[in-house]
């Protein structure tokens, strides 16, 4: 039975790939698209028939990843009882943003820190700008802008121009992003908070283009946003992009005691988020900051370091 199926969606795939170069020689773009997307339906389905034949499946959808601290992690059968904020902080420090192409390392967890800087600034100096202005009373986004690219910790950060076409990319990322919130005990944003993530995470787009290429972002990228944010929040602590870079434990270590900080909300109020953003706040001191010493090898023990000055626990 798996041999037939897997017969007869070879050939289905093998007409549909006529069909889809038959458009592009008829110069059918949109009708290309369709077909290459449901090209990309037929080799799930081909892979779901062959997982079947597969032992040791455990009823799962699709396969495991193993993580940092020794889970394992179906990225396409998320689970929130195995997520793990040590995972998170961890994959998302050694994750480079930009394709790898910006003039120096910058993590996708410098990137989160940087957008929670953004989005705890905004609060504090602008609470009536923009999107900030919509925020309904009592509302904190700044969980969501410290998880806004947690699901990178267990796919892959992909370029926005790419994932455009990928077609399932979406789905794959919500439920993902879904197990995370389940597990950091969050329900999913509200439209008022979720556009104030995305206007910081906009912000932050904009600040790392102009810091990280050695060209001018803007006449060489058309469709990059102009800088949209008060000067106030573009000079408050951990909003502009240092120009040099500081160790993967560094930004580990940071994003983690913000995370754990999210947990311990609940049960312990006096540590709530509003000491891990002071925490935060420290964390990008400016080029003078103890965090330079560290990256220029002048502290010994960091993690001894970050204990002294009560940024770990």
């Amino acid at each position: 039975m798996t041999d037939n199926m897997k017969d007869a969606l070879a050939a289905v795939f093998a007409r549909v790939s006529d069909l889809g170069a038959l458009a592009d020689a008829n110069a059918w773009p949109e009708v290309a698209d369709v077909l290459d997307y449901v090209k990309i339906k037929l080799v799930i389905a081909q892979q779901m028939v062959e997982k079947r034949a597969v032992p040791g499946s455990e009823g799962r959808r699709g396969d495991f990843i193993g993580t940092f601290t020794g889970r394992r992690f179906w990225p396409l059968d998320p689970r929130a009882e195995e997520v793990d904020p040590r995972d998170i902080a961890h994959a998302l420090s050694l994750k480079c943003r930009w394709t790898g192409h910006c003039s120096r390392l910058y993590t996708v967890a410098e990137h989160s820190l940087r957008v929670a800087a953004i989005v705890r600034a905004g609060l504090a100096v602008a609470p009536e700008w923009g999107p900030l202005a919509d925020l309904p009373p009592g509302a904190d986004p700044v969980p969501y802008a410290l998880l806004h690219d947690a699901a990178e910790a267990y796919l892959a950060d992909v370029a926005r121009p790419v994932k455009r076409f990928l077609f399932e990319w979406s789905e794959i990322e919500a439920r993902v992003d879904a197990a995370i919130l389940d597990a950091f005990k969050l329900t999913p944003p509200s439209p008022e908070v979720a556009a104030v993530v995305a206007w910081a995470d906009d912000v932050a787009l904009v600040l790392e283009a102009q810091a990280l290429f050695r060209y001018d972002v803007h006449a060489a990228w058309p469709g990059l946003p102009m800088l949209n944010a008060p000067a106030a929040v573009l000079a408050a602590p951990g909003v502009a992009v240092p120009e040099y870079a500081l160790g993967a434990a560094v930004f580990s270590d940071m994003l983690r005691v913000m995370l754990l900080a999210i947990l311990d909300a609940p049960a312990r109020p006096e540590r709530a988020l509003a000491a891990a953003k002071d925490k935060l706040a420290e964390s990008f001191g400016g080029p003078r900051s103890w965090q330079r010493e560290v990256a220029e090898g002048k502290v010994a023990d960091p993690e001894a370091e970050m204990r002294r000055r009560g940024l770990l626990d």
